[in-house]
C-alpha cells in the first residue's frame, strides 16, 4: 500500500490516521456519558472519577492533535475520487457528512480543552504542559457551564455525524458492493471495476467550496439543536440548592433570621444609635464569602451564594461588640466537584453553618482578631478570624484571609484522610461592605 493517497484509494499514512481517530472518538463517546453519570461522593467514587475524566480529556487532546495532522495531511495530498459521480446527489450528501465530520472532529475537544481550561481543579490533562489558557478567564462565573453545554452538544452531534459516515460505508458494502470503504482498509482490495470507475472519475475534476460550505450548515445546525435540549435537560434536573434562583431565596431566608432589630435587650449592650453598640447592615453585592481548597494538585474555588451576618462592633467598644454568621452550605458553587463539596461538608445533615464570636483584640492599626467557634458538619471547634477594617464615616470594608484545617471539623476525615486528593488545608476568603444603621 502507497504511503500517498491515489485517485483510486488512500494511502497508508491517511488510512491509519483514520483508523485511530475512529477508535479513540468511538471510546470516547461513551467514556464521556459513563463517566458524566458516575457519583462523587465518597472519596473511591472521586478518585474513579477523577481518573476517567483524566483519560477523557487526554484522549480529547489526541484526538484533536490528530485531526489537525491529518488535516495538514490531506492538504498535501488529494482525495480519491469518488466511485459514482454521476449519483450527484448521494456524492454532495457524502461530501458534506464528510467536511461535518471534520468540522465536529476539530470543535468537539476544542470546546472541550476550553471547558477545562474555565474550571479550576478536578481532573488535569495527563500531559507536561500547563492546565490553563491565557485567554480563558476563571473568574467568569457563568463561562464553566456554556462551554459544558457547547461540548455536550458538539459531542452529540459528532455522535449523529459518525452515525452517518457508518451508514453510508455500510450502505457501500451491503448494497452497492463497490471498493468505497476497502480503499481505506490497508490491504483490502477495493476490485478492479471499482478502481477503473475512480480512475474516470478523477478525470472530470471536483469542487469542494459547496460541500464544505454546506457541511459547517450542517455541523452548526445539529450541534445547535443538541446544544438546546441538552442544555433543557440539565437545567430541569440540576440540583435546586445550588441555582442562584433558589441561593438568593435562602438568602432572605438568613437575613431574616441572623438580621434582627435593634429591641430593649439588645439596646443596653452599650454606645452607639440608641445606645446599644452599632449595629452594621452588610451590603451583599459588595460582599463575598469564598474558599479555596487544592483539588488533585490544582486550587478550586468555591462561593457561598447564600449567607447572612449579624455584627455589632465599636472600635472603641470592643468587649460589647459580637458577630454572627450563618451560611447556607447548600449554596456552595463550585463548579464540577460541587457535589463533592456538599457531600464533605455533610449539607445535607447540618445545612447551615455558624461563626459567632464575641471576643475582638485589636493587634494593629487597622487590625484585628476576632476568636469564636465554627459549627461545621455537626462538630464545634474554636475559630479566630483575623481581619482589617477600614470605617469611614458609616460605611465599612471588612477583609480577611486565613487558612483553616478541614479536619478539626472532621471534614473528609473518612474518606480523604491524607490530603492526597483533597488538600488538608482550606484557606477562607472574606470581602465585606456594611453600612451603620442609624
Amino acid at each position: 500500500m502507497r504511503v500517498f493517497n491515489t485517485v483510486e484509494r488512500y494511502g497508508l499514512v491517511a488510512a491509519l490516521l483514520h483508523w485511530i481517530m475512529a477508535l479513540l472518538i468511538l471510546t470516547l463517546l461513551p467514556l464521556g456519558v459513563y463517566m458524566h453519570g458516575l457519583p462523587q461522593v465518597t472519596g473511591a467514587e472521586v478518585e474513579q472519577k477523577i481518573w476517567l475524566y483524566s483519560l477523557h480529556k487526554t484522549l480529547g487532546i489526541s484526538v484533536l492533535g490528530l485531526a489537525v495532522l491529518r488535516i495538514v495531511w490531506a492538504v498535501f495530498n488529494r482525495r480519491p475520487a469518488p466511485l459514482h459521480p454521476e449519483r450527484r446527489g448521494e456524492t454532495f450528501l457524502a461530501e458534506t457528512v464528510h467536511w461535518a465530520l471534520y468540522a465536529a472532529i476539530l470543535a468537539t475537544p476544542s470546546a472541550g480543552w476550553l471547558y477545562h481550561a474555565a474550571t479550576e481543579g478536578f481532573a488535569p490533562i495527563w500531559w507536561p504542559f500547563g492546565q490553563d489558557l491565557p485567554f480563558i478567564p476563571s473568574s467568569h462565573a457563568a463561562l464553566p457551564d456554556i462551554l459544558k453545554t457547547v461540548h455536550g452538544g458538539l459531542a452529540i452531534a459528532l455522535a449523529g455525524l459518525i452515525g452517518l459516515h457508518v451508514a453510508g460505508a455500510l450502505k457501500h458494502t451491503a448494497i452497492d458492493r463497490d471498493g468505497t470503504l476497502a480503499r481505506m482498509v490497508p490491504g483490502w482490495a477495493m476490485g478492479s471495476e471499482s478502481a477503473a470507475r475512480a480512475r474516470v472519475s478523477g478525470r472530470s475534476g471536483r469542487r469542494h467550496v459547496p460541500a464544505f460550505l454546506s457541511g459547517l450548515v450542517v455541523l452548526v445546525i445539529t450541534a445547535s439543536a443538541a446544544f438546546i435540549v441538552k442544555n433543557y435537560n440539565d437545567h430541569d434536573h440540576a440540583p435546586l440548592a445550588v441555582t442562584d434562583e433558589n441561593a438568593a431565596e435562602g438568602a432572605v431566608a438568613l437575613d431574616a433570621v441572623t438580621s434582627p432589630a435593634p429591641t430593649a435587650d439588645n439596646a443596653a449592650l452599650g454606645d452607639g444609635p440608641n445606645g446599644a453598640t452599632p449595629l452594621w447592615t452588610v451590603d451583599r453585592q459588595a460582599s463575598e464569602l469564598s474558599i479555596v481548597v487544592d483539588q488533585n494538585g490544582s486550587p478550586a474555588s468555591g462561593v457561598f451564594q447564600d449567607w447572612a451576618a449579624t455584627i455589632r462592633f465599636d472600635p472603641e467598644a470592643l468587649d460589647r461588640s459580637s458577630v454572627r454568621v450563618e451560611v447556607a452550605l447548600g449554596s456552595l458553587s463550585m463548579g464540577d466537584v460541587s457535589s463533592t463539596a456538599l457531600g464533605l461538608l455533610k449539607a445535607g445533615e447540618q445545612p447551615t453553618a455558624i461563626w459567632s464570636a464575641d471576643e475582638f483584640r485589636n493587634v494593629a492599626d487597622n487590625g484585628y482578631e476576632a476568636s469564636g467557634t465554627l459549627e461545621l458538619a455537626g462538630q464545634s471547634a474554636p475559630l479566630t478570624l483575623p481581619f482589617t477594617l477600614e470605617i469611614d464615616g458609616d460605611r465599612a470594608t471588612m477583609q480577611s484571609q486565613m487558612v483553616i484545617q478541614r479536619l478539626d471539623w472532621g471534614v473528609g476525615a473518612k474518606d480523604y484522610p491524607d490530603g492526597g486528593t483533597v488538600g488538608l488545608e482550606v484557606t477562607l476568603q472574606i470581602e465585606l461592605t456594611a453600612t451603620r444603621q442609624n
